[in-house]
């Protein structure tokens, strides 16, 4: 994978660090080194930014615990798929299209995992119109790939 592609799978999908009391974990591929507090920062970052993507969306009202919750599921999801994104980039056996299509797959099942948990937090009509949004944006982040360089815009 190019630098470019791999620091925005790593913004899409950022990764696990080590549980309480394990050392420190830094991560590096392709020259880009994160550290445990840079990956947590930037998986806390993503998932505030996306629980505001998502309270804009009209019908859904969402009180504040789940906001919290949401949030919470939000980054959970990010740190859990990092650490399988960081494998598949420093494979050699694989070509970098295979990279990249693998990367897309583990961020899409990620989002899958997201929703799952996301359907546990709200009541019917409000998950029916976070569906319509979310489906919206995994069309476009499927069109688009990791690569195109075009910021998202969350409506």
């Amino acid at each position: 994978m190019t630098g470019r592609s791999l620091a925005l799978a790593l913004v899409a999908a950022l990764g696990h660090g080590p549980a309480h009391g394990e050392e420190a974990r830094v991560w590096e591929v392709n020259g880009i080194r994160l550290e445990e507090a840079q990956v947590e920062r930037l998986a806390s970052d993503i998932a505030r930014q996306t629980v505001v993507a998502v309270e804009r969306q009209g019908g859904l009202a969402l009180r504040a615990e789940q906001s919290e919750a949401l949030e919470a599921i939000y980054r959970a999801v990010a740190l859990d798929t990092y650490d399988e994104v960081v494998r598949v980039v420093r494979r050699d056996d694989l070509a970098d299209a295979a990279k990249e299509a693998e990367v897309k797959r583990l961020v899409l099942a990620g989002q899958e995992r997201s929703s799952a948990h996301v359907a546990e937090v709200l009541d019917a009509a409000q998950y029916a119109t976070y569906r319509a949004w979310e489906e919206r944006q995994v069309e476009a982040f499927r069109q688009r790939g990791l690569g195109s360089g075009q910021r998202r815009r969350r409506r």
